[in-house]
């Protein structure tokens, strides 16, 4: 048996367009790579919807944001945060927030709540790193598809994802709701 697999060096070039020519710039080819693995297609406005059901679904009123980001819960989702994890664009690792916790605590949560119901995510928090990795075992690496993203988002964020996630999980239930065939963003997936 072979105990280990050989590494080929992919580096960037000319990957596929959706029309199959290849592109000819570094530009070029990151505007495809973006486009291919970042692409929203959902209308800002749009109601929320059940993707299974096509039904329209209502916010249950009974959850307010201060119940949402709640002290305790706030606390807990940043001190779960490996400390050394990798920091984001804005070079904070979790460790520093977590050192300061009883000074920017209750900021925080101030911050999240108003990014909750306004819906709007401070700008600083939405910018990240991304890299392309290529997928091991492909054979064409000039498909777009041949690679999946890292993205290295801000603590901040990712900090506000977790309390909102457990609401979805705690609060919601929403483990209960989700098609058997969702795999993103689920423990142990």
């Amino acid at each position: 048996k072979q105990w280990y697999q050989r590494r080929v060096a992919i580096t960037a070039g000319s990957v596929r367009k959706p029309d199959g020519s290849l592109t000819q710039t570094p530009e070029e080819t990151l505007n495809v790579m973006t486009d291919t693995h970042f692409s929203i297609h959902r209308q800002p406005s749009a109601p929320l919807v059940d993707c299974t059901t096509g039904e329209s679904v209502t916010v249950d009123p009974k959850w307010s944001p201060d119940d949402i980001f709640s002290q305790r819960r706030v606390e807990r989702a940043l001190l779960e945060f490996d400390g050394l994890t990798a920091a984001g664009p804005d070079g904070i690792r979790p460790i520093m927030l977590q050192k300061g916790l009883t000074q920017i605590r209750q900021e925080f949560a101030t911050i999240a709540r108003a990014s909750f119901i306004s819906g709007h995510v401070p700008k600083c928090w939405t910018n990240s790193t991304g890299i392309y990795l290529p997928k091991p075992g492909k054979t064409d690496y000039r498909n777009p598809r041949s690679f999946r993203t890292i993205t290295l988002a801000t603590v901040p964020l990712k900090w506000m994802e977790r309390v909102v996630l457990w609401h979805m999980e705690v609060d919601l239930g929403i483990y209960k709701k989700l098609n058997k065939r969702q795999y993103g963003f689920m423990r142990g997936a």
